[in-house]
């Protein structure tokens, strides 16, 4: 920051932290001030994709396209690339990265099960929010098997094929005690990781920034089983937003955006806080880490995660037809039945 002021010492910098919601959160106080006291709006905010896209539909954040000289330059993953945009709109610039993994412990002599029978083959349970209002493991399931998640319309929609052969295998898991009823009291990855932790389960589908966040002995990472075996991963992450306010107050805001997440002070940070990095430069700054053969591996192919919309009109559905087959109440034909007969035509 200091460097910064000396090359813009014009520039007053300020910073508060703030939680992201709830009252007097970030997002509730940027919605009170947009309309009561615009003056006091915070220029330059970090936010979580899912945020980013909410604050873009309700016109608090710019896009950045028209101060931004390469915005599609090369040197960022494809899921940062992703992470960026809304709509076509360059809306923010990525900064940190997370990643949906296997964590296995390593400690257990046993290799990492690439493929779904593998899992089955180990016998042992694997942890994962079942009941995930937002289903995001069922749906990375989903697309590695090829699902589209729009219809002709571009409206939410699911095909029924793949999504039968995940409700099927997860009937097959259950039996197998490797997805036990229990995974069903969980909402949140924190509460999957947990379970891990706490060695309940000795597999878990969880997040990089859980596990580097925490003190987690003995534990590697690989990439998440899939049917067939090839790797595919969900990734999410944070970016710079520019508030909305006037031209030179953007333009000073999105220069001290791209000096914050340039390389040479980035990979540094990311190492440190625990996050991933957006640029392929910036990855050698992990080569010493113990993860560094996995990230390199996921990295370049990580996918990011559905849009909210998405999430809102599918996530809960497929959770519903999840939990219900977990529990062993229906057929997975009989939850497909039910989830397709909920969604909108």
């Amino acid at each position: 920051m200091n460097e910064f002021v000396v090359r813009r010492p014009q520039a007053d910098l300020r910073v508060r932290i703030k939680p992201l919601t709830g009252e007097f959160g970030l997002m509730e106080s940027l919605e009170l001030t947009e309309s009561a006291a615009p003056v006091l709006l915070p220029d330059l905010i970090a936010l979580p994709r899912s945020l980013m896209e909410k604050a873009y539909a309700d016109g608090l954040v710019v896009s950045l396209d028209d101060y931004l000289e390469n915005p599609n330059q090369d040197d960022w993953f494809d899921y940062a690339a992703a992470l960026a945009r809304i709509e076509e709109q360059t809306t923010g610039i990525p900064f940190a990265g997370d990643m949906m993994v296997l964590a296995y412990k390593s400690d257990s002599g046993e290799v990492p099960p690439p493929d779904w029978n593998a899992v089955l083959d180990i016998g042992k349970a694997m942890a994962f929010p079942a009941s995930d209002p937002r289903a995001l493991v069922t749906l990375a399931w989903y697309q590695s098997l090829g699902g589209e998640l729009r219809n002709e319309n571009s409206d939410p929609a699911v095909m029924s094929a793949p999504l039968l052969d995940i409700l099927s295998y997860y009937q097959a898991a259950q039996a197998a005690n490797v997805m036990p009823y229990w995974l069903t009291q969980f909402e949140t990855a924190q509460q999957a990781w947990d379970s891990y932790q706490e060695r309940q389960s000795t597999l878990a589908i969880t997040w990089t920034s859980l596990v580097l966040g925490s003190e987690s002995p003995n534990t590697s990472l690989a990439a998440m089983p899939t049917q067939d075996g090839t790797g595919f991963s969900y990734a999410d992450g944070w970016v710079w937003c520019v508030v909305a306010s006037d031209p030179e107050t953007e333009a000073y805001a999105v220069e001290l955006a791209e000096f914050l997440t340039d390389p040479s002070y980035l990979s540094a940070w990311d190492l440190e806080s625990g996050y991933l990095p957006v640029r392929p430069s910036d990855l050698e700054s992990w080569s010493e880490s113990p993860y560094y053969p996995t990230l390199a591996q996921l990295l370049p192919f990580a996918q990011l995660i559905p849009d909210l919309e998405i999430q809102d009109v599918l996530g809960p559905e497929i959770r519903d037809a999840v939990v219900s087959v977990l529990k062993d109440q229906v057929e997975p034909a009989d939850a497909l039945d039910a989830l397709l007969g909920k969604l909108p035509e």
